[in-house]
């Protein structure tokens, strides 16, 4: 079923409590982004959300931990207490389900526990890679930038030709 709607495809960043509130009004795309138990926000400390709404419901589960990308001892370190940190598999997976689906909605629901870091990161970064141009209005200060960069990084290793270079 292709998407009917002429307008460009729209982002909603929310919080696990905006997203269990939010009724959409066109064809969406759910992707939603899980802590583990180990932060003391895993998955059974979100509010409910009903999936019946939503074309697509798309989850995933990684810690919000923002390092940099090359530090292996760091990544060992937050592996060792039981954090499950996005890898450039996730990304894949995120980019791979997103193309699936994006053609067939009008908006994509992106949250995770605080909608402040994760799923912003997740947004702008596929907005970026499909080259969406969707103007996000709001500021999001506190993106996961290990997130934002890793989901590009990933997209140039599948192929995504992405135009400028990420900058720190």
């Amino acid at each position: 079923m292709a998407k009917t709607s002429t307008k460009p495809l729209e982002f909603i960043v929310a919080s696990a409590e905006q997203a269990s509130k939010h009724v959409p009004e066109v064809p969406t795309l759910a992707i939603r982004i899980f802590a583990t138990d180990i932060t003391g926000r895993g998955k059974n400390m979100y509010p409910p959300f009903n999936p019946e709404l939503y074309c697509q419901v798309y989850e995933y589960t990684f810690d919000d931990v923002d390092m940099p990308c090359e530090d292996k001892q760091m990544r060992k370190d937050f592996e060792a207490m039981n954090y499950k940190l996005f890898s450039r598999d996730i990304a894949k997976q995120i980019i791979a389900d997103f193309k699936q689906s994006h053609s067939y909605v009008s908006s994509v629901l992106v949250h995770c526990f605080a909608g402040v870091s994760r799923s912003p990161a997740v947004a702008q970064s596929l907005n970026k890679i499909f080259a969406i141009k969707y103007d996000f209005k709001q500021l999001f200060p506190n993106t996961n930038f290990y997130v934002y960069k890793t989901m590009i990084g990933a997209a140039r290793e599948i192929g995504y030709k992405i135009g400028d270079k990420i900058k720190n």
